[in-house]
């Protein structure tokens, strides 16, 4: 094909490249909203074992004492 012939098609190559972006643009913010909300769970999934580990720590150093004084 000539180069005037392929002109007409000049649109299509432009509607592509938006798709394309916006593509792009929409997958980014996927990942950062299901990257967010992997971190948020963790989090909340990690709080209540951050306290059961020091209550534990405090019961196993309490009885270590215990043993030292004994």
């Amino acid at each position: 094909m000539r180069h005037e012939e392929l002109q007409q098609f000049s649109h299509v190559n432009k509607k592509s490249l938006d798709q394309y972006v916006n593509f792009r643009e929409n997958l980014k913010n996927c990942r950062e909203d299901e990257l967010n909300l992997m971190l948020t769970q963790v989090a909340e999934y990690k709080e209540p074992w951050k306290e059961l580990l020091k209550d534990n720590i405090y019961i196993y150093m309490y009885g270590m004492r215990q043993r030292e004084w004994y």
